[in-house]
């Protein structure tokens, strides 16, 4: 009985861990080391959308130009502390309607 409510309780906590989990072509959220500049940003695909302070911490919001924009890449070139996905702002993304 104890190895199936091991498995439960993991699988109920992989749920949250899972949606925050960034995947290509999605925006994200970049913690920096304190005192980063975002001039020290760049990688081709991404655009900083804003920047925050988190107390010593800069905090990016990060778009990609492209589906294919990886942010492991990103979160590697950045040199960010860790890196969670994002929803998009409104206005951000490309919205269509139909009449």
């Amino acid at each position: 009985m104890r190895t199936p409510l091991i498995l439960l309780c993991a699988s109920v906590l992989a749920l949250p861990l899972a949606g925050l989990w960034p995947r290509a072509g999605h925006p994200v959220l970049l913690a920096m080391p304190p005192g980063t500049a975002a001039a020290a940003f760049g990688l081709e695909g991404w655009r900083i959308h804003r920047m925050t302070q988190a107390g010593p911490f800069p905090i990016i919001f990060a778009m990609p130009e492209h589906d294919a924009a990886e942010p492991a890449r990103l979160a590697a070139a950045a040199g960010a502390l860790f890196v969670i996905a994002a929803r998009p702002l409104a206005g951000c993304a490309p919205v269509s309607r139909r009449i």
